[in-house]
């Protein structure tokens, strides 16, 4: 529906799958930002082996996989881009990015916005600024577990609009009784 949303569901709920299965239908590419290096590496390994167009950028590639990556973006024909939040900060990756289009802004392990949160990190919490330079698209904001305090970082850190809050047991309890789409 084009809204903000708030994903909390536990390690192998499927959270990769919500933004992964919607790239396939969006118009212009799906931009992920990652804390989680390897992951991004399996997902995007996973992810073309299925001839599925997606790409990273993160610190432990070499010059000629950035280029390669870079050039990808450019070529705009992308599904997904995984990033990492300190990718976000460089202007000129970003105006690669806005030439591009956003059509889903996804933020994995939201936590990482939250001074509360064990896995803090400094760009997480400026993760609001690149959304709003890329047009505002819709925010997703996926983690496993969150406090309220946390939850409540999250939607202010990224500034998430009316957001949908979708927790797991929520949304089994809907899918048993055949409303899962409310």
């Amino acid at each position: 529906q084009g809204r903000d949303a708030l994903g909390i569901l536990p390690t192998g709920g499927g959270k990769s799958l919500v933004y992964q299965l919607a790239s396939l239908y969006l118009p212009r590419p799906v931009v992920v930002v990652t804390p989680l290096i390897s992951l991004a590496e399996d997902q995007t390994d996973k992810l073309e082996a299925r001839k599925v167009a997606a790409t990273r950028l993160d610190s432990s590639l070499c010059a000629a996989e950035t280029r390669a990556a870079t050039s990808a973006i450019a070529g705009g024909k992308l599904e997904l881009v995984y990033v990492t939040p300190e990718r976000l900060q460089n202007p000129d990756f970003m105006a690669l990015l806005r030439r591009h289009g956003c059509s889903l802004f996804v933020v994995d392990e939201a936590h990482c916005v939250s001074p509360w949160g064990h896995d803090f990190r400094p760009a997480y919490s400026q993760l609001g600024a690149p959304a709003e330079s890329l047009g505002r698209p819709p925010i997703l904001a996926l983690t496993a577990t969150a406090t309220a305090d946390v939850e409540r970082d999250i939607t202010d850190a990224l500034g998430l609009r009316n957001a949908s809050r979708v927790l797991l047991e929520e949304l089994l309890s809907r899918v048993r009784k055949g409303r899962w789409w409310h």
